[in-house]
């Protein structure tokens, strides 16, 4: 199935049309069809990746490309750029030449957010760049980590996750922010921020009330109410 069976399998992402799922197993990507009851033909395994240390792969809104964060520039260090293929894994370009990671789409598919390094800064920073490369905007730069950008369905924002300084140390939350850059709000503790379909609710990880494990959230944008999902 795999040419290391063994590896474990991560970063599932479904293809618009429900027909394919893209996944991560070591260091490559990897798609297979998904059958008409929700389960995985693994005959139908196709590696997309052959150089290099490739993940976090995104199918675009119109299923033609998967985006992804890639070394393939330069396999002997691992600084990551944006890049795009077909779903077939060909025609693979690197979007831009600076570091990236953690790509995802606008709803209209001519955007990609992801979180760079710049060299006058000291942290990773929220960037949305046109896939033709005419524009690209930094949304934050205020010199904290910032990580899992998610664009939600209208098109409006992004979520994203920032260390904040509490009582001397880093703590995760996660904010909101206009792809204009403005409006940026705080909205609750923790990562991993996936979008409603509907824009009005953001799933996310986070410890339980007992802080002993990982588990999933919800929480309504507007009134800001979370609620656990799931329980030990």
């Amino acid at each position: 199935m795999f040419e290391n069976s063994f590896l474990e399998v991560d970063l599932p992402d479904f293809s618009p049309d429900g027909k394919w799922m893209v996944f991560v197993s070591g260091v490559h990507i990897y798609k297979v069809r998904v059958t008409k009851d929700w389960r995985i033909d693994d005959t139908s395994i196709v590696k997309l990746t052959d150089l290099g240390h490739n993940f976090y792969p995104k199918w675009s809104p119109n299923g033609n490309l998967i985006a992804f964060d890639s070394n393939a520039h330069d396999t002997s260090e691992l600084l990551f750029r944006i890049w795009l293929m077909t779903t077939e894994g060909n025609d693979k370009r690197m979007v831009v030449d600076v570091d990236g990671r953690q790509p995802d789409w606008s709803p209209g598919g001519d955007k990609i957010v992801y979180y760079g390094f710049f060299e006058e800064s000291d942290a990773s920073e929220i960037v949305i760049v046109s896939t033709d490369v005419s524009n690209l905007k930094r949304l934050t730069s205020d010199n904290f980590w910032a990580q899992d950008p998610a664009w939600s369905p209208d098109g409006k924002q992004i979520a994203f996750v920032k260390d904040t300084i509490e009582y001397g140390i880093g703590v995760a939350y996660i904010y909101l922010i206009d792809t204009s850059g403005t409006k940026l709000s705080r909205l609750t503790r923790s990562y991993e921020p996936a979008w409603s379909p509907d824009g009005k609710k953001i799933a996310f990880v986070d410890l339980d009330f007992t802080g002993e494990y990982w588990t999933l959230y919800m929480i309504n944008v507007i009134t800001k109410k979370r609620e656990q999902l799931v329980f030990k």
